[in-house]
């Protein structure tokens, strides 16, 4: 748990719960930091287990989940090259709007083969099944999309958020609404 789930923690904080449920899918059984945040406004935590390669049965535990919760209309993903399971699972599972979300510029995987293999297949399944393409920085988005299809297609959203009245820096004012309210068009 760090800084873009404490950003995704605090944004959803903010989000209307008359008209949205939030859902945050935990990878692991352990309780991380922010969950008590989450449950106090009304969140809620699930745990699921880390995908593991042939993915059926991620899949299938991503399925039972989208049954019990009467499905879901909206996925932000923030997992970087595991996004691309996550949209493409969910694109399956009926999701309409499935927005992936970059925090980094290196995965940190050792730079076998099979790595590249992973990661070119990821990225492509990103592009092709995403319908938002997110980033904190311009790095960020073209480590994840690549330099053109970020430019084209990609969003910036700073990691400097000023969650007093939820609200994007100076750099771009042009996110906020007139009462300080988020309006992001994505």
């Amino acid at each position: 748990m760090g800084g873009a789930e404490k950003i995704m923690v605090d944004l959803a904080e903010y989000i209307d719960k008359s008209d949205f449920d939030i859902y945050f899918l935990v990878y692991g059984e352990k309780e991380e930091i922010y969950e008590e945040k989450v449950k106090n406004y009304g969140g809620h935590i699930i745990h699921i287990k880390r995908p593991r390669p042939l993915y059926l049965s991620y899949y299938r535990e991503l399925k039972y989940i989208n049954r019990q919760c009467g499905g879901f209309d909206i996925l932000h993903t923030c997992t970087l090259l595991n996004n691309g399971l996550n949209i493409l699972f969910f694109k399956i599972l009926g999701c309409k709007k499935r927005i992936s979300h970059s925090h980094s510029t290196n995965s940190g995987r050792e730079n076998t083969f099979l790595t590249k293999i992973y990661e070119r297949l990821m990225r492509k399944v990103i592009r092709c099944c995403a319908t938002d393409y997110v980033a904190c920085g311009k790095a960020a988005g073209e480590y994840l999309y690549g330099k053109e299809f970020f430019r084209e297609k990609g969003v910036i959203i700073p990691m400097e958020l000023i969650l007093d009245n939820l609200c994007f820096s100076q750099r771009s004012e042009q996110a906020c609404g007139k009462n300080g309210s988020l309006s992001i068009n994505l």
